[in-house]
């Protein structure tokens, strides 16, 4: 549910930060390291 969560915000930032495969990335690994 969290990554879903963090998903949903990268995608509404993204328009703003043409650096969003790298935001998602980190918060992929941010959830990975969590589990």
């Amino acid at each position: 549910e969290a990554a879903g969560l963090l998903d949903a915000a990268l995608t509404a930032l993204r328009p703003f930060d043409d650096r969003g495969d790298d935001l998602r990335d980190l918060a992929r690994f941010i959830v990975e390291r969590d589990r």
